[in-house]
């Protein structure tokens, strides 16, 4: 299983932190990367009394099959979650219909949900990525219009404000982000969940 986790903090669990997994695609386990090399500043998102995790897997992807993200929900459910902030979908554009991805995001947040002891999921925005948008672009934004219409509660759907939108922020593959966008996404996942933790 490949799987990236930022330390927790003095304590643990046991001494009553609050447990937030960051369950997705290369997309999270690179987050956890970036955090893992801004040590110490960035340990656990830099939130007091809380302890950070990531289940990121390469290539993730909502279709069953190797790279399903639903064979690694044990690992999820072994950190003993307080809230999780999923980030899925983008692996599955032009190989599911549109409808199906934001049907299996919802789906697959309700059985994170269960994980839970707040039973809170935060599900960030899909992002259209570089080399594919104008393959993908209609697709993302109908996914996170009809994502946002359609949650339930206590499912949260988070918006990033800053956006991901110019090659300044993509690696050379147009694809994943560089240390400019991981820092920006670093600082909307951080946001979405302190705004968890406080309400």
């Amino acid at each position: 299983m490949e799987q990236v986790g930022a330390q927790g903090a003095e304590g643990g669990a046991e001494g009553g932190a609050i447990s937030v997994v960051l369950v997705g695609h290369s997309y999270v386990r690179r987050l956890a990367e970036y955090m893992d090399r801004q040590r110490p500043r960035l340990v656990n998102m830099e939130l007091a009394g809380v302890e950070v995790h990531c289940v990121g897997i390469g290539g993730a992807t909502l279709r069953p099959g190797d790279r399903c993200i639903r064979r690694h929900l044990a690992a999820v459910s072994a950190y003993r979650p307080t809230f999780i902030y999923l980030h899925i979908g983008e692996n599955d554009l032009g190989r599911m219909p549109d409808y199906q991805i934001t049907n299996e995001i919802l789906a697959l947040a309700h059985d994170l949900a269960a994980l839970c002891t707040r039973h809170v999921v935060i599900i960030g925005q899909l992002v259209p990525f570089l080399r594919t948008r104008h393959q993908h672009e209609q697709s993302v934004a109908w996914i996170n219009v009809h994502l946002r219409e359609q949650m339930p509660p206590p499912l949260v759907f988070w918006r990033h404000q800053s956006g991901f939108t110019t090659a300044v922020v993509f690696d050379d593959d147009q694809i994943h982000l560089n240390d400019l966008g991981n820092r920006r996404y670093y600082r909307s996942v951080r946001t979405a969940i302190a705004r968890a933790i406080h309400h």
